[in-house]
C-alpha cells in the first residue's frame, strides 16, 4: 500500500490568538486601582504608551522637516493664500478662546477636583461619551473649556443642556465653544453661555434650533 503523500501546500495551523483579559479600573481614596492585571502588566502598558508618544513626536518632526524642505526646494506655496488666511483666522480665534475664556488640562482639572489625572481623564471621557461635555485639542493635548465647569471643576448643568444637542448634531468642539461664548442670531445677539444662567429655556431653544440648522445643512450637502 502506498503511503499517503502529505499536502505541502496546506497552510500551517495558526497559533491561537491571545484571549483578551478582563480588567476593571476604579478610584479608591484618590488613587487609581486596576484589577485583573499584574503590576508588570501595568508597567508594560505604561512603557508602551510612552513609546507610542515618542513615535508620534518623532513622526511629527519628520513631517515638519519634509514640508519645510519641500518649500525651500520648490519655492512654491503648498497651501493657497486664501487657505492660509483662513487658517490664520482660525488660529487667532482659537487663541482668543484659550486666552479669554480658558481651558483646563486633565492635570490642572485634577488639582481643582483634588483627584488623580487618571481619574479625571476617565471622568472626562465618560461625560463626553454621554454628550454632557466637550473637549478640544491644542498642540496635541486634550483641553476642557472652562465655560462648562463650575468653580469645583464639576459640570455646569445649564451649559451641559446646551452642549448635548450640538454634540448630537456633530458640531466640533472648537465651533461649539465659539457658539457658546459669542453673540448669536438665534438669541438676538445674546451670548448663549451667559443667557443659560438667566433664561435656560430660551437658551436651550436656541441650541436646538442651531442643531437643526446644522442637520439641514448636512442633508443639503449630502
Amino acid at each position: 500500500m502506498t503511503a499517503p503523500v502529505p499536502d505541502r501546500t496546506s497552510k500551517s495551523p495558526r497559533r491561537p490568538s491571545r484571549i483578551a483579559r478582563r480588567y476593571k479600573v476604579s478610584e479608591f481614596k484618590g488613587r487609581v486601582v486596576v484589577e485583573g492585571v499584574s503590576v508588570g502588566d501595568v508597567e508594560e502598558a505604561l512603557r508602551l504608551a510612552q513609546r507610542v508618544s515618542e513615535i508620534r513626536h518623532d513622526a511629527r518632526g519628520s513631517f515638519e522637516d519634509f514640508v519645510n524642505s519641500s518649500l525651500l526646494e520648490t519655492n512654491e506655496e503648498l497651501v493657497p493664500s486664501a487657505s492660509q488666511r483662513q487658517i490664520q483666522r482660525t488660529a487667532a480665534l482659537r487663541q482668543k478662546l484659550l486666552t479669554k475664556y480658558g481651558a483646563e488640562t486633565h492635570e490642572t482639572l485634577a488639582q481643582i477636583r483634588d483627584s488623580q489625572p487618571g481619574s479625571v481623564r476617565a471622568w472626562v471621557t465618560r461625560a463626553r461619551e454621554q454628550g454632557e461635555l466637550f473637549t478640544v485639542k491644542f498642540k496635541g493635548r486634550v483641553m476642557i473649556p472652562k465655560v462648562q465647569l463650575d468653580e469645583e471643576g464639576k459640570l455646569d448643568p445649564a451649559i451641559s443642556a446646551l452642549v448635548r444637542p450640538l454634540l448630537e448634531a456633530d458640531l466640533d468642539g472648537w465651533s461649539l465653544w465659539t457658539w457658546l461664548t459669542h453673540p448669536t442670531g438665534h438669541l438676538s445677539g445674546k451670548i448663549p453661555a451667559e443667557l443659560a444662567h438667566v433664561d435656560l429655556e430660551r437658551a436651550q431653544r436656541a441650541a436646538d434650533l442651531y442643531a437643526l440648522d446644522l442637520r439641514n445643512e448636512r442633508d443639503e450637502v449630502a
